[in-house]
């Protein structure tokens, strides 16, 4: 190495001054003795590095902080324009990258440093000291602001934002607390204080007073008499309980019934309200009153009512007197017919018949307030009654006494029919009439009715003679030619005795046929019946004069000079099947002058 004006030896290095003024070394260079800012050992000379000095000119941090605050930098700088590096030297705090983060309350001393570089030498370390305070805290506590005695005991929550353990007091009121479990002793108000002390990092919370409402314990009635019961029943036991096990008071609100204790007493049917309350002490709460309604219904009675035999319709002992009675002991027992022929009387007990068939009969009582109407029947059967026929007609009779009327009764006083069994007669209702000789049968029956069985039949038999003198008698008769006969008529004493006749026309020979044309006829009428014992004759005449004809001609007219017209005739007045042609011997013919 040339230019070199002065030599220092080291342990195992060795430095150079040259005339330039610039410093070499060479050797061991473990720690940096040769100055080149490495710590490679040299076997040729490198030139050695001078370094300027620095300072740490100005820094920033807060002027105050408290335990809880968000990390903040840390800010300075060198005269050598280097970073300047921060790091705690002391205290609750710490730094990573400049970035400052308090991990508790107190004093953090604080070092500036800048290391220097290849052209710097390390500035001189600042310190400084930020003081952290503690951090305030507050408390959440929400307990129930009501309660009520006989609770369990209440689990209290409360949190601080410190997170530390918050601690519980009675400040006053009924209640007892160990750790978070409040004890409810009686019904009030409860004041329960939170608080929180504080540590090294926090100061004290302010303290919470909540107060809770402690209510008496309510209670309830448990009352369940009968929901009904009836006029007559024995008195009743009644019973009602209270949860709080203390006793409940029973009074009557209204209803006809005494109440003695928990004894009911019945008085009459209708509705009992009854009504159960508790009036509460220092820890229960009046337990709501309840009511409760018994229906007292009307006693059920039974009526006795004798029976009543089945017997025959006998309008003369007609009516029977009934007889009942209630077990109520209530009367009169009274009588109403449900269905048959009879009618309760005048007084109220008797049964009068008026007809057959089976009669029921009800026997009632009304009831009243206390007992319920009750009836009972009875049915009994009438009979119809049996009957006869009185008939006593002649025993015999003459053609000639007709007619008969025929009389029977009934000991029903029913009306009695008459039929002609055999005989010459006819019968029309009660009226017979003998139409010939010989034995009449007639038959009297009565069917029977609603109240009578029919009768039993009776047959009487008359024996009817000849007539003795019989009569016969012929009246002179003129009619109209009609075209028909015209027989004669002949009346008889008795009357409807046969007769026959014999019609004589001048000399022409007598003939039993009724005459029709015009001309007088002389009748013989004679009695001819096998009932007269004689045979008497009359006689007289049948005059049948002509029926009047009417022959008429139309008016004609013609004109002058020609020749009349057809000459026509007309008739009126023939009767039947007559004709011009079979009545006239003759045929008028019609003629003019003109």
């Amino acid at each position: 190495m040339s230019g070199v004006s002065d030599i220092s030896g080291g342990n195992s290095y060795s430095l150079f001054i040259k005339t330039d003024g610039t410093v070499w070394g060479t050797g061991y260079n473990n720690t940096g003795e040769l100055g080149d800012g490495t710590t490679i050992s040299r076997n040729t000379p490198v030139q050695v590095r001078l370094f300027q000095p620095q300072t740490i000119n100005s820094y920033s941090y807060p002027g105050f902080a408290s335990f809880g605050d968000a990390p903040f930098n840390l800010s300075g700088t060198a005269t050598s324009g280097l970073t300047v590096t921060f790091t705690v030297a002391s205290g609750p705090a710490t730094v990573i990258n400049n970035l400052l983060t308090i991990t508790g309350a107190g004093k953090v001393v604080i070092h500036g440093s800048q290391s220097g570089d290849a052209d710097y030498d390390a500035a001189p370390i600042v310190e400084f000291t930020l003081t952290i305070a503690k951090a305030n805290q507050t408390i959440t506590f929400t307990p129930p602001t009501s309660a009520t005695l006989g609770d369990t005991p209440l689990t209290l929550s409360a949190s601080a934002t410190s997170g530390q353990k918050v601690t519980f007091a009675v400040v006053s009121g009924p209640a007892t607390i160990f750790g978070n479990q409040l004890t409810l002793t009686g019904a009030g108000s409860v004041v329960i204080r939170a608080t929180q002390p504080g540590d090294n990092n926090y100061n004290a919370a302010p303290s919470l007073e909540r107060t809770i409402t402690v209510s008496k314990i309510a209670q309830t009635i448990a009352f369940t008499p009968p929901a009904s019961a009836t006029f007559g029943d024995a008195p009743l036991t009644l019973s009602a309980t209270a949860s709080s096990g203390l006793p409940v008071t029973l009074s009557l609100a209204y209803g006809a019934a005494t109440l003695s204790g928990n004894t009911l007493t019945l008085t009459d049917a209708g509705t009992v309200v009854l009504r159960a309350t508790q009036a509460g002490n220092n820890t229960y709460e009046a337990a709501p009153a309840i009511e409760r309604t018994i229906i007292i219904a009307k006693k059920s009675q039974t009526i006795t009512f004798n029976p009543i035999a089945d017997r025959v319709y006998d309008p003369a002992n007609n009516s029977l007197t009934l007889y009942a009675t209630a077990s109520s002991g209530m009367i009169p027992v009274l009588f109403n017919v449900i269905s048959g022929p009879a009618f309760i009387g005048k007084f109220f007990d008797v049964l009068v018949i008026t007809g057959t068939g089976p009669i029921t009969v009800q026997a009632y009582e009304s009831g009243n307030a206390n007992y319920d109407a009750a009836s009972a029947t009875r049915t009994f059967t009438v009979a119809k009654a049996d009957q006869t026929i009185a008939f006593t007609p002649p025993a015999s009779a003459a053609l000639g006494d007709n007619p008969v009327n025929l009389s029977a009764s009934a000991t029903s006083g029913l009306p009695v029919a008459f039929t002609l069994v055999s005989g010459p007669a006819t019968l029309s209702g009660s009226t017979l009439t003998f139409t010939g000789v010989g034995n009449v049968a007639i038959r009297a029956t009565q069917g029977g009715g609603l109240n009578y069985n029919p009768a039993p039949v009776v047959e009487r038999t008359l024996t009817v003679g000849q007539v003795a003198n019989a009569q016969i008698t012929l009246a002179a008769r003129t009619v109209t030619y009609t075209g028909a006969p015209h027989p004669a008529l002949a009346t008889t004493t008795p009357a409807g005795l046969r007769v026959t006749y014999t019609y004589n026309l001048g000399s022409a020979a007598a003939v039993a046929s009724a005459p029709t044309l015009p001309g007088t006829y002389t009748v013989t009428a004679t009695l001819d019946d096998p009932s007269a014992s004689n045979k008497p004759t009359a006689s007289s005449t049948l005059t049948i004069t002509k029926a009047p004809l009417t022959i008429a001609a139309p008016d004609l007219k013609r004109a002058a000079g020609s020749a009349n017209p057809a000459l026509t005739l007309s008739y009126s007045g023939f009767v039947g099947a007559d004709t011009p042609a079979t009545a006239l011997t003759r045929l008028p013919v019609a003629a003019t002058k003109a």
